[in-house]
C-alpha cells in the first residue's frame, strides 16, 4: 500500500526557513517545495518520462508569484514562464 503524504499548509510553507544546505518539502504526488539555503521558495514536480525512461523535474516558480493552489489548477499554457 502506498504512503500517503500530508499536504503543505501556507503556514508551514511561511514558516519554513532556510538551512546550510537546500532542502524540499513534500506535497504528495510527486509536487515539491525546493528551499534554497538562499532563502527562496520555487515548486517543482517529479515527472517520469516513459519515453526516454528518465526523471525530469517540472518547474512551475517562485512561493509567493505561485501559490499553493496554483501547481494543481491544471495545465498551464505552453508559452507560460515563471
Amino acid at each position: 500500500m502506498a504512503r500517503l503524504t500530508k499536504r503543505l499548509t501556507d503556514t508551514e510553507i511561511k514558516a519554513a526557513k532556510p538551512q546550510d544546505a537546500d532542502y524540499t518539502l513534500h506535497d504528495g504526488d510527486g509536487l515539491q517545495l525546493l528551499i534554497k539555503s538562499s532563502g527562496r521558495k520555487v515548486w517543482q514536480m517529479r515527472d517520469y518520462r516513459p519515453l526516454t525512461k528518465k526523471r525530469a523535474k517540472l518547474i512551475f516558480g517562485p512561493y509567493p508569484e505561485v501559490t499553493l493552489a496554483t501547481p494543481y489548477s491544471g495545465p498551464r499554457p505552453a508559452g507560460k514562464r515563471y
